[in-house]
């Protein structure tokens, strides 16, 4: 019985056919990660990846019109990627307290790879984005509106409904929903590349982060327990 792919929902405008439904797709997506991982984007071509993945130039022209959209794409799939595990906390859990806690558990592992997306490692991908996804950041209104951006404003969006569902008099679930995105990814990087950045490093990093993150949220849930009594 063939294994069912995890696939995750991609704007339209950021592909020509999208690389989740063919192999060859997948593998453009996975080793494409590997190499701008390796090369950044100024020296990723299609070109080169074509010859890493035994596959013509013209092959990979079939699903994006150049390396911006193709970048574009694998950023707006990360997004989505955490938008969808964040689903899952909202299917399987149901308390409010449950909520926040697998919500940090999902901040916590997100430059985790996932056994459930075996064509892409999301490691690199978490540090490609990291690294390279401000290169293609939105040029025009249009872009704004759509493309990677659209699914990070659907996966805020997503965030603050938890804050919400703790605290529905918080002001600001958009901008704290941003704040612990960013924080949780900073210290990410911090932690294995520039630990004299941060004092969440070593064997508990993870602990620390998660930590740190309730820190964060403090405001958010000190304001609900007022609203209750």
């Amino acid at each position: 019985m063939p294994v069912q792919l995890l696939t995750i929902k991609v704007s339209k405008g950021l592909y020509l056919r999208d690389p989740q439904e063919s192999e060859l797709g997948r593998r453009i997506i996975g080793e494409g990660v590997k190499l701008l991982d390796k090369l950044g984007f100024e020296g990723f071509t299609f070109k080169k990846l074509g010859t890493r993945i035994g596959s013509p130039e013209a092959s990979i022209y079939r699903y994006f019109k150049n390396k911006r959209q193709f970048l574009q794409y694998i950023t707006a799939l990360y997004w989505g990627w955490i938008k969808f595990r964040i689903d899952m906390i909202l299917r399987f859990h149901k308390g409010r307290k449950e909520r926040i806690e697998a919500l940090l558990s999902v901040l916590t592992e997100i430059g985790t790879d996932d056994p459930a997306t075996p064509f892409v490692d999301e490691k690199l991908l978490c540090r490609v984005v990291m690294s390279q996804s401000k290169k293609v950041f939105p040029i025009n209104k249009a872009e704004q509106e759509g493309g990677c951006t659209k699914e990070y404003r659907v996966l805020l969006r997503s965030i603050g409904d938890i804050i919400l569902s703790i605290n529905p008099k918080f002001k600001f679930p958009l901008a704290l929903s941003s704040t612990l995105l960013s924080a949780a990814h900073e210290q990410i990087q911090y932690s294995t590349h520039f630990t004299s950045l941060t004092e969440l490093k070593g064997r508990n990093s993870k602990k620390m982060l998660r930590e740190f993150l309730k820190v964060l949220l403090a405001p958010a849930l000190t304001q609900a327990k007022c609203h209750t009594k």
